[in-house]
């Protein structure tokens, strides 16, 4: 849990397409409760910051498997946002065209 607090990671495929967008990005606030704790105002107010801060908010109340790829990557980033944490680690392919050699 410590860990969690410290590094955000923003994998490929990061959840179940039944959650909804707001739930998705308050699952980032997990590292921050206690066992058996509920989100607080506070959780609910930083992740709809972390929505407004990437364009999301609109996508709220969508189901993750309504989305286009582009939107739940940034749904994604709002997630990690909300963990609020001091390094983020993205995980992206690097594209076919690179070679290795550069």
């Amino acid at each position: 849990m410590e860990l969690a607090r410290l590094v955000g990671v923003v994998p490929r495929s990061p959840f179940a397409s039944t959650f909804t967008a707001f739930e998705a990005v308050l699952m980032g606030r997990n590292p921050h409760l206690g066992f058996f704790r509920y989100e607080s105002e506070k959780d609910m107010t930083i992740a709809l910051e972390a929505m407004m801060a990437t364009r999301t908010g609109h996508l709220a109340g969508r189901r993750i498997g309504e989305l286009s790829g582009g939107e739940i990557q940034s749904v994604v980033i709002a997630r990690v946002l909300a963990q609020e944490t001091q390094a983020i680690l993205l995980d992206e392919p690097r594209p076919t065209w690179i070679s290795p050699g550069r």
